[in-house]
Formats: structure tokens, sequence, C-alpha cells
């Protein structure tokens, strides 16, 4: 059921983004990246893109949860 994974990868999605104060960005950008379902390789690129850019996270960025 598509509506079934759906809901799962959000509350996977969700979880890690709380645990943002808790693991380091790295890590919890994996941990979103496996509940989307990407690939290693996928998670690697997203983290070199995000240390190249510079930015940091903030609360608009992650639905103002964590």
């Amino acid at each position: 059921n598509e509506l079934e994974k759906a809901r799962t990868v959000q509350t996977k999605v969700s979880t890690a983004l709380m645990l943002k104060g808790v693991f380091d960005d790295e890590t919890i950008i994996r941990l979103c990246a496996q509940a989307l379902e990407l690939s290693d390789e996928d998670a690697q690129r997203i983290i070199e893109c995000r240390e190249h850019s510079n930015v940091e996270w903030t609360d608009a960025e992650t639905g103002g949860d964590a």
C-alpha cells in the first residue's frame, strides 16, 4: 500500500530530524536517505553538497519541529 509506505517514510524522516541535536548532521542525512530508500552514494552526494554550500539547517527547513 503506497499510502502506508509514505506514512512510514514520513515517520522515519520525522524521527531522524527530531534526533538532530543528538547525532551529527551526516548521521541525520544518512538516516533520512535510508528512510527514502536512497543509496549510500546518494546520501554521500547530499552530504558533500551540504558541506560545500556551508548551509546551516534552520527550523523552517526542518518543519520547525526540531
